[in-house]
């Protein structure tokens, strides 16, 4: 049956209890009624432990389990774990790879399964929802999407690496929560995301009204501060030139600009960071931290140059590391879209068959946004990322589990390399195959002494060779179990090394302001201007590499206006090519030379 119900409490008792009970009966000599009235125990349950006690010497286990019950206790607790750490590698189990793994783990470990297991090759669903019942830390959740590159890219390495730098200009100038700033943008469009409505049960589909099929997308900058002060945003918005009644309807103090494409270049941020220091006003002798991203936007010179000018240190963030390390993606731009999607509701109620344009976005902006941009939402942000306070140990292990899957294994030195570089350092830790007879000189965690490292012989040891064929090395003595893990019948995923095909410069967390970071940029600009001016222009507009391909359609004369480049948003010219997945176009300049492009939206 599905739900049975108890009827009685009697192997509810504590093992403990029941040992104590049966030896006070059989040290005592009192009445078993009368302990088991004095332990609170059932007097039939008492009365059958003290039987078996006798005839077997000893006080009998207390059965733990059901009698049809398929696995024990420690082999369902070991496939649990499993399924939790597999969930927490973002390489989850799915309810019926669950049961599949359930009968592997039965069939490899000879255990006894009901015969319509072995019909169907996995276990029943009676038995996956008595295992979610009798584990209460598994349910079924539905997964957030995560792309590869922030799993793996989200590791100790790269986080440790932050938080140095992080640690270095908080020592450096002693920043007080209102002089920590995170800079971010967000995208808003006229076609919302309708929130949930009360219709007739039982109805398939239910419908919401929305502006148009596709929405147009405005991009928006917001600063925030530790202490939970905000500054007032910026709205890109995709046109030609900027007008000032673009923003009439904004939030009080908002600024405005325009572009082609409505994403933040670096024009824009540039005017974004005067706005800042308007209304921040640092100075060089009482500087302010931004933390921000790598966009490329970001990396102007100009930038650099004014914020050094004026008392404001830059610090990147690891890339693809936002998600967990930037205030604004934590706490804030969450109920921020949500608050969006009700004001745009309330909007397309109050305005009914009219069509929202972009220029209704800033007003709708300035209704979410007080919403979401709390004190507490912004403390709240810089708190769970670790930045304010500083907490360098915010992240758990578990959390860098995604990354896991390109682990790589440590370097092993031959056996003729010189075995004073595998023994330098640290204590070595030695299985029981390689320690020589007679050394016993261990510490109490296992561990060899760092005076005994450095012999040759331990080094051969540790390296698995043996120079001396007279003196073999000991096998090993541990047991050998034929219990089989469930990561043994499914091992967790290794990923190989990544091959890409060209992109966007790697980036790496930095102090932008510093002198030395500002040089590399500096250089890296002065590479791509001259290697911009040396270009030749090719015969014929054609797709480079596999002369067999169809030759790419050149964007018309007419189209040439409104045709940006994807990386440095500037106008057309004929050095061209196309992203092989979006088909959007790029500058060859602007990408490296591979034969077959993609862009960095696609490749992200």
């Amino acid at each position: 049956m599905r739900t049975y119900h108890r009827k009685t409490d009697r192997i509810r008792a504590a093992p403990d209890m029941v040992n104590s009970a049966v030896k006070t009966v059989n040290e005592t000599g009192r009445s078993i009624r009368d302990v088991a009235a004095e332990f609170g125990l059932n007097f039939m349950k008492l009365h059958r432990m003290c039987k078996q006690s006798a005839a077997n010497g000893g006080v009998p286990p207390i059965r733990s389990q059901h009698n049809r019950q398929v696995f024990t206790v420690d082999q369902e607790q070991e496939l649990a774990a499993y399924v939790e750490k597999s969930a927490n590698m973002y390489h989850g189990l799915p309810p019926k790879e669950v049961r599949n793994l359930a009968y592997q783990y039965a069939v490899k470990n000879s255990i006894n399964v009901p015969v319509k297991w072995h019909d169907v090759q996995q276990a029943s669903a009676d038995w996956f929802t008595a295992f979610l019942k009798r584990n209460k830390s598994l349910s079924i959740r539905t997964p957030e999407a995560t792309s590869l590159s922030r799993a793996t890219s989200f590791n100790q390495a790269n986080v440790g690496l932050f938080f140095n730098k992080l640690a270095e200009v908080m020592d450096r100038h002693k920043f007080q929560p209102h002089e920590i700033f995170n800079i971010d943008e967000t995208g808003i469009t006229t076609v919302q995301r309708p929130d949930r409505v009360v219709a007739k049960r039982g109805m398939k589909q239910v419908g919401s009204v929305t502006s148009a099929e596709r929405g147009t997308l405005v991009t928006m900058a917001v600063a925030v501060s530790a202490s939970g002060n905000s500054i007032p945003p910026i709205f890109i918005f995709p046109r030609v030139n900027f007008r000032e009644h673009f923003v009439r309807s904004g939030p009080p103090g908002c600024i405005g600009s325009a572009n082609p494409s409505g994403w933040m270049k670096s024009e824009d941020f540039f005017k974004f960071i005067q706005h800042f220091v308007d209304h921040v006003k640092p100075k060089p002798d009482k500087p302010v931290l931004i933390l921000m991203d790598n966009h490329e936007s970001h990396l102007s010179i100009n930038v650099i140059d004014f914020c050094k000018a004026n008392g404001v240190i830059l610090l990147t963030f690891p890339p693809h590391c936002s998600h967990k390390l930037q205030p604004l993606d934590r706490s804030v731009y969450g109920p921020l879209k949500r608050f969006v999607n009700e004001a745009c509701d309330g909007w397309m109620r109050s305005h009914p068959g009219k069509t929202m344009t972009i220029y209704d976005l800033p007003g709708i902006a300035a209704t979410a946004l007080p919403l979401a941009l709390t004190p507490a939402n912004i403390q709240s942000g810089f708190r769970v990322s670790g930045v304010f306070p500083f907490n360098r140990n915010i992240f758990k292990d578990d959390e860098f589990l995604p990354s896991a899957v390109t682990d790589r294994p440590n370097p092993t030195p031959s056996c003729g390399e010189n075995s004073n570089q595998a023994s330098q350092s640290q204590p070595v830790e030695l299985s029981d195959a390689a320690v020589p007879s007679g050394s016993a000189n261990f510490t109490d965690d296992g561990m060899l002494p760092q005076s005994m490292t450095n012999s040759a012989v331990l080094s051969d040891a540790v390296n698995g060779c043996n120079t001396d064929p007279q003196t073999p090395v000991r096998p090993s003595t541990s047991l050998s179990t034929s219990h089989i893990t469930p990561e043994e019948i499914r091992p967790f995923p290794r990923a190989e090394p990544r091959k890409t095909n060209g992109g966007r410069r790697k980036r790496s967390t930095a102090i932008l302001t510093d002198t030395p970071v500002k040089n590399v940029l500096v250089e890296e600009n002065r590479i791509k201007g001259s290697k911009r001016k040396a270009q030749i222009k090719p015969p014929a507009f054609q797709k480079r590499g596999n002369p067999k391909k169809k030759a790419q359609a050149k964007p018309t004369a007419d189209e040439n206006e409104q045709t940006m480049c994807m990386v440095c948003g500037e106008s057309f010219d004929d050095n061209w090519i196309q992203c092989t997945h979006c088909k959007g176009w790029s500058h060859t300049d602007c990408t490296d030379d591979s034969d077959y492009y993609v862009c960095h939206m696609c490749e992200d």
